[in-house]
C-alpha cells in the first residue's frame, strides 16, 4: 500500500499473540510510535483503552483505529515501535517495559496514493508476556533446582573425600 506522505490516513491496528490468533487490545497503557526511514519525525499514539483522543479510536475489543492527521512523517516504509508497560509485581516499579519494532508494508511516498477506500491495516504480534504468578513459580522451581544441584555436588564431594581418605589409609607405609 502506498500513501502520499503529505496525506492524512487511517490505519486499523489488530493485535495477535505468538500463535497468530487475534487478541483483545491490551487493557493497560501502551504507546505506538510511528516513523519512516526518510524522516526524523515521529507520530506518537499513547493508548489508554478508557480514554480515546484525536489520534485513536477503539472500534471494538480487537480493533484500534489510528488517525494520522497532520502527521509530518517523511518518505519511506512505515515503522511502528510498540512500547508496552505490562503490569508485573516482580518488577521494582510494578511494570515490565517491553518494546517491539515492526516494519509495515505501508510506504509513504511522494507519488499518487493507492485507492484510499481500501482498508489500511497492520498487525502487531505481542511478545511473550507471562503472568507474575507463573514467573514466580518458575523462579521458585529454578531455586529448588539450584538447591538440589548443590546437594548433589555436596554428596559427590563427600564421597570423593571418603575415597581419598581410604586411599590414603591404604597407601600408608609403616
Amino acid at each position: 500500500m502506498k500513501v502520499n506522505y503529505q496525506s492524512d490516513f487511517l490505519l486499523l491496528v489488530r493485535f495477535k499473540n505468538l500463535t497468530g490468533n487475534i487478541i483483545n487490545i491490551p487493557d493497560y497503557c501502551f504507546s505506538l510510535i510511528f516513523k519512516t526511514a526518510g524522516s526524523w519525525n515521529t507520530y506518537v499514539v499513547n493508548v489508554d483503552r478508557d480514554k480515546e483522543n484525536e489520534r485513536y479510536k477503539v472500534i471494538n475489543d480487537t480493533d484500534l483505529l489510528v488517525i494520522f492527521n497532520s502527521h509530518n512523517l517523511g518518505i519511506g516504509k512505515l515503522e511502528c515501535e510498540w512500547r508496552l508497560n505490562v503490569p508485573n509485581d516482580l518488577m521494582p516499579d510494578s511494570e515490565m517495559n517491553l518494546v517491539t519494532v515492526n516494519t509495515q508494508e505501508i510506504e509513504l511516498w511522494n507519488g499518487e496514493s493507492d485507492d484510499m477506500n481500501m482498508e489500511i491495516s497492520m498487525e502487531l504480534i505481542t511478545p511473550y508476556i507471562s503472568n507474575s504468578e507463573i514467573i514466580a513459580d518458575a523462579i521458585d522451581n529454578h531455586n529448588n533446582d539450584i538447591d538440589a544441584h548443590a546437594n548433589l555436588v555436596e554428596q559427590i564431594f563427600d564421597s570423593i573425600m571418603e575415597l581419598t581418605e581410604q586411599e590414603i589409609n591404604d597407601n600408608i607405609i609403616i
